[in-house]
Parts: structure tokens; sequence; C-alpha cells
């Protein structure tokens, strides 16, 4: 099972969108996946229309305060019927939702590594971690559980010292950042932003470059206030187009 976490110091880089998106694609590659919510402010279950917070890690957390010492199968038992919940009625795509602000705050490290033993214990093929900006214990243990970390950046120079500060923080956590690679989000070509002295600076290689489609979105309205809306399957083609979907 891999078990690929999204963390970046800086807000609004897109962590909760690109670990969804990553999601869905491996579900309609045929894996078996779980949406794991990690960050403080979980935010996947508003998205996902499931906001009963009674659920998921909260129930988990609470078999822990009870039992710690207890076996893992006791665990599995309490995510399978108490935790995870289906998206969309598939029997392939899963997610674990945050509890609340303050039981999150309160998941402790070793509760933390824990829950991805147990985790390690089912049939997933991919476990996706949705985490929060800082680098709370119950991050630390994410970092550490996984097979891959991905690190979203914007252009935006503020951001690369920010990695920075946290790539260094993490080295002397003695975290293994080989397995750390930068998603270049938002990316246009409208900003001068030299993307391989980034990853040369961060001693991080680049694993994907996301466009801007705010920018597209943008040109294609700009060019239809131009003409009259009257055909709704013309315009499409034209946002399409401007999109860059095929088909």
């Amino acid at each position: 099972m891999e078990i690929i976490v999204y963390h970046s110091p800086i807000g609004g880089a897109g962590k909760t969108t690109l670990a969804l998106t990553h999601a869905y694609k491996l579900h309609e590659q045929g894996s078996k996946v779980l949406i794991l919510d990690m960050a403080s402010y979980g935010t996947i279950n508003h998205i996902l229309k499931e906001s009963n917070t009674l659920t998921g890690i909260g129930r988990i957390k609470a078999l822990f305060e009870v039992d710690f010492e207890g076996s893992i199968d006791s665990v599995v038992e309490e995510i399978h019927e108490n935790g995870i919940k289906k998206i969309h009625q598939s029997n392939r795509l899963f997610f674990l939702s945050a509890a609340t602000l303050l039981k999150m705050e309160y998941l402790e490290y070793a509760q933390t590594q824990r829950l991805f033993q147990a985790l390690n214990e089912m049939d997933f093929d991919a476990v996706i971690v949705d985490t929060s900006s800082d680098l709370h214990i119950r991050n630390i243990a994410c970092l550490e559980a996984a097979s891959k970390v991905f690190v979203p950046i914007t252009q935006n120079l503020v951001d690369t010292f920010q990695v920075e500060v946290m790539l260094n923080l993490c080295s002397e956590l003695h975290l293994n950042t080989d397995k750390f690679a930068l998603i270049i989000n938002k990316f246009t070509k409208r900003v001068y932003f030299n993307k391989n002295e980034v990853a040369d600076f961060l001693k991080l290689r680049i694993n994907s470059i996301v466009l801007d489609k705010s920018i597209s979105i943008t040109n294609f309205y700009n060019t239809v206030s131009k003409t009259t809306l009257n055909k709704s399957h013309s315009n499409l083609g034209m946002l399409r187009k401007y999109m860059g979907v095929k088909g």
C-alpha cells in the first residue's frame, strides 16, 4: 500500500484540491483508495458534503483514549465500522474525515502512528493524506509514514523560502526528504519563475506542474464578452478550447 502525503507550509497552495484530484485519478485507474483528512480545519468532509465529525478520526481517537494498548484488529474494526465512508457509493473510493479542531490539535504522535499501523493492515492500494500547513506532531507522523510526499508551491519567492525552512526542520527531525517532490501549482508563463533554479535551491525534484486554469477562464470571458452569448454549445466549445480540454 502506498501512503501519499500532501504537505506544504503554504496556506492556499492547493494541497486539498491536489490530494482529492490524485485520489479520484487513482480510483478511475482501478485502485482502491482512501482519502485521509489530517488537517486541523478538515475541509474534505464539507467538500464531499459530509459534515458529521462524530465519525472518522474522532471515533478512532476516542478508541485510543479508552484502550490505546488494545489489539490492532480492534482499531481496524473501528475504522471499518465507524470511521471510513464510501464516496458516491463506490466500493473503491473512501474517506476518513478529520475530527473537530480541538481533537485534531490533541491527536498525539503515537496515536497517529497507530492509525497508520492499522491502515497498513487494510486492503487499500493507496492512502492519500491531506495535511495542514504546520509541522504539528501528527503531521510529522504522517511524513514519517509516507511512501511519497508532494509539496505544492506557487510562483512566489516567499513560498520557496517557507519550503526551505520546512525542509530544514524536517532534516533536524531526521525525516527522509528524499521522498519529497515539488508540485508547482497555478503555474502561468505570465510570471517569470525559474522552476529549475527553485528545485535546485530546495534540492527537490519537480514531480509535476499544474497550469493556472483561472487564466484560461479569464481569457475565455474576455473573448466571449465581445460576442453575443446565444449559442451555449458554441460557448462551451470555446471554454473547452481555452481550458485545453480535448474531445
